[in-house]
């Protein structure tokens, strides 16, 4: 029997635009959650950065002012998806971003791990949708640097 969730690429065909005919896209369902996903569907987990500022006045004259930045980053929560099982969140991962490499319905015997079929196993990367967004600097998720800031404040 055929599995609804696969898609059938034999119905694909060109799709007419405007400078002509180019490849249409055939949209599948998410095959982790068997639907196709809605704006808002899942959420990105939450992300707590703690700094702390320290003051002291040496004269009446002068003052320090230090701070230092990002000294704990924490992210956690979200959706519980099977991508957030496999990479979680913690210190860098602090959300998630389309995985470009996703095997989904495409692949060579009866699965993607099927070693026979294709000599080696399913490479971790390439098993879920959605991967962290370590290097997307357009999701606001990468975590920031230590940084250290030291001020002097003199009166005259």
């Amino acid at each position: 029997t055929k599995n609804p969730l696969q898609a059938d690429y034999t119905t694909c065909f060109s799709a007419a635009t405007q400078s002509g005919v180019s490849p249409g896209s055939l949209f599948i369902p998410n095959p982790e959650t068997g639907t196709f996903d809605n704006f808002g569907a899942f959420r990105q987990p939450s992300q707590l950065n703690l700094s702390l500022q320290l003051g002291y006045e040496l004269t009446p004259r002068v003052k320090i002012n230090a701070l230092l930045a990002n000294l704990v980053n924490a992210c956690f929560g979200g959706s519980s998806e099977p991508w957030t099982k496999q990479f979680p969140p913690n210190s860098y991962t602090c959300g998630y971003q389309a995985n470009y490499y996703y095997v989904s319905n495409f692949y060579n015997g009866v699965s993607p791990n099927d070693r026979g079929a294709n000599a080696v196993p399913l490479n971790a990367a390439f098993k879920q949708p959605f991967i962290p967004a370590y290097a997307d600097t357009n999701a606001f998720v990468l975590p920031n640097p230590f940084n250290a800031y030291l001020q002097f404040n003199i009166s005259l």
